[in-house]
């Protein structure tokens, strides 16, 4: 037998056996978990709900979505911290929560499941100075106002 034709007696049999691999079983509670903040999270009420509308006919059980602290906290390019009480959701500017306030409500009328992912770049005034502008967004955050963020998105949510 040649050279060539048991490579493709061998590429042959290994196709049968490929065919004859049973496919992967998920776990029946495992989730599926779709994340698109484009559509989620800047789109409008509509694309929002069309979207979730879409994602719930696909199977999908949980959607995640990124909230950036600087698109929510007050004065986010000052470089002193304004006068607020960071811990309360309703101490942040009017408006500020909406987008996530959309996401919730429209995931729970399509019976999604929602992870919040609270995440920087943080305001430049809970930052600490950046050796150069470029790192200024997501430099030397401080714990104790990225905590006090969360604990406002976790009272609100």
């Amino acid at each position: 037998m040649s050279r060539r034709s048991l490579r493709q007696a061998l590429g042959t049999a290994t196709a049968a056996l490929a065919l004859c691999v049973a496919p992967a079983a998920a776990s029946p509670g495992q989730e599926s978990i779709f994340m698109d903040d484009p559509l989620l999270v800047y789109g409008t009420d509509e694309r929002v709900d069309a979207t979730l509308a879409r994602l719930k006919a696909m199977g999908a059980d949980r959607v995640r979505i990124t909230m950036l602290w600087r698109n929510i906290a007050p004065q986010p390019l000052a470089g002193k911290r304004p006068e607020f009480d960071a811990s309360d959701p309703d101490a942040y500017p009017a408006g500020a929560w909406d987008p996530y306030d959309r996401v919730m409500r429209l995931a729970a009328k399509h019976d999604i499941g929602v992870l919040m992912n609270p995440t920087g770049p943080g305001p430049t005034w809970a930052t600490a100075p950046a050796p150069r502008p470029s790192l200024q967004p997501t430099y030397g955050p401080s714990p104790t106002e990225y905590r006090e963020f969360v604990t406002a998105a976790g009272r609100r949510y």
